[in-house]
C-alpha cells in the first residue's frame, strides 16, 4: 500500500513498501515489548527471501541510493533495538555499498541526501514519525540554503578576482554577498524554530537509531559530517582558516572520509585547494582594499562579508542551545555523540571560530 503518494519511489519494490509502509510500526512493537528484536530481524529476512536476491541487486530502476537506504533502515533499526540482523540482509547491504564504493553503514548523506522528500523514510509512526519528518526536512531546507549561500558567494569570488585599476568592482558583488548571508542567517533562524517544534520525548526516540552501528564499528549520520557549512567557510575565509585551525580543516577532509556527503567531497576539495591559494572573500577583499580601488563599495562589501561570518557564528549559537535543551548529557559528556564521541567539546570549539 503506497498510502497518499502520488509517486512513491519503491526501487525494491515490496521490499521497499515494507520499509515505508510496515517497519517503523514493527519497531514501535518492540520499543513497546509486543515483539523481539531477533523477531523483527526474522521479519526482514522472511521479506527479502520472498523476492529474488539477484533481482533486487540488479533491478534497482534507476534509485541505487534510495535501494541502499532501504536496506540500511532494516539493518540500523535491529542493530539499535538490540537485535542482530540476518545473513541475506547484511550479504545484500555489503554488495551493494560496494558496488556503490562507500561503506555499509547509515550516514548522514542517506538520511538527508538520499531520503526522498515525497516519499520519506523514517524509524518511528504516529506523531513521532511526523516530528522525524520534520526533523529530515529542516536538514534538508538548511542544506539547500547553504548551497544557495555557496553560490553566491562563489559568484562574488569570480567579481572580486576581476576588480583592478582598469575593472571596476561592481555593485552586484555588495547584493550577491547580501544575499549569501541572508541564506546563511535563515538557515540558523531555521535550527532554533526545529527546536521549538520538536519535542524532547520525541527526538530521544529518533536519536537511538542514529548511534554508531555496534557490529560494523562505524560512526552514526550526524550533522557533523555536513559539508555544506564547511564550504561556506571555506569560500568566506578558507585561507585564515587553514592558517588558524590546521587540524580542523584536516578533521573533515582526512580522517572522515567515509562518513561525508560524497555530492559534496568534490567541491570541497576545490575549495580547499583554492582557498590555500587565497581566492577567498576575505583574501580578495583585502587586496582590492590595499590597492585603494572603490574603496567606499570595497567597505561595504567587507560588510556584507561579515555579516555571513556573523550568520555562521549565530547558527552554532543557536545550534548549541539546540543541544543542550534536547539533549544535554552529550554537552555533560555522560552520553557519546552520534559522530563524535566528545561533541560537547567539539561545538565549543567550532564557535570560537571567527572568520572577519
Amino acid at each position: 500500500m503506497h498510502g497518499f503518494m502520488s509517486n512513491p519511489i519503491r526501487p525494491l519494490g515490496s521490499v521497499s513498501d515494507f520499509v515505508v509502509d510496515e517497519f517503523p510500526l514493527l519497531l514501535a512493537n518492540v520499543r513497546q515489548n509486543r515483539m523481539t528484536p531477533d523477531d523483527l530481524a526474522q521479519r526482514c529476512e522472511d521479506k527479502l527471501g520472498a523476492v529474488s536476491v539477484p533481482y533486487l541487486l540488479e533491478h534497482f530502476r534507476g534509485h541505487h541510493d534510495i535501494a541502499l537506504l532501504d536496506m540500511l533502515f532494516m539493518e540500523s533499526g535491529i542493530v539499535h533495538s538490540g537485535g542482530n540482523p540476518g545473513t541475506l540482509l547484511q550479504s545484500m547491504v555489503d554488495r551493494s555499498a560496494q558496488s556503490l564504493g562507500r561503506i555499509p553503514a547509515m550516514t548522514y548523506e542517506d538520511l538527508i541526501f538520499a531520503n526522498p522528500k515525497g516519499d520519506m523514510r523514517v524509524f518511528c509512526e504516529g506523531t513521532i514519525g511526523v516530528s522525524e519528518k520534520k526533523f529530515y526536512r529542516n536538514q534538508m531546507r538548511a542544506e539547500r540554503q547553504l548551497k544557495q549561500a555557496a553560490i553566491f558567494c562563489r559568484t562574488a569570488i569570480e567579481e572580486l578576482a576581476k576588480a583592478n585599476d582598469q575593472v571596476a568592482l561592481r555593485d552586484m558583488v555588495c547584493s550577491t554577498l547580501k544575499a549569501a548571508a541572508s541564506e546563511t542567517y535563515h538557515m540558523a533562524q531555521g535550527v532554533t524554530a526545529m527546536n521549538a517544534e520538536l519535542p524532547v520525548e520525541h527526538f530521544a526516540v529518533i536519536r537511538q537509531y542514529f548511534a554508531a552501528h555496534p557490529f560494523r564499528g562505524f560512526k552514526g549520520p550526524s550533522g557533523v559530517f555536513s559539508l555544506g557549512l564547511f564550504n561556506l567557510e571555506l569560500l568566506l575565509a578558507g585561507d585564515r582558516l587553514l592558517a588558524s585551525n590546521p587540524e580542523y580543516l584536516a578533521y573533515y577532509l582526512e580522517e572522515n572520509v567515509p562518513y561525508l556527503p560524497r555530492v559534496d567531497m568534490q567541491e570541497a576539495r576545490d575549495l580547499y585547494t583554492r582557498a590555500a591559494s587565497g581566492r577567498t572573500v576575505f583574501a580578495l577583499l583585502d587586496r582590492i582594499s590595499g590597492s585603494g580601488i572603490d574603496a567606499d563599495l570595497a567597505g561595504k562589501c567587507r560588510d556584507a562579508a561579515i555579516e555571513i561570518g556573523l550568520a555562521i557564528r549565530l547558527f552554532r549559537g543557536n545550534h548549541y542551545k539546540a543541544v543542550k535543551h534536547q539533549i544535554p548529557d552529550v554537552l555533560a559528556g555522560s552520553t557519546p555523540g552520534t559522530g563524535e564521541a566528545d561533541a560537547g567539546n567539539l561545538l565549543i570549539e567550532r564557535m570560537k571560530i571567527r572568520h572577519e
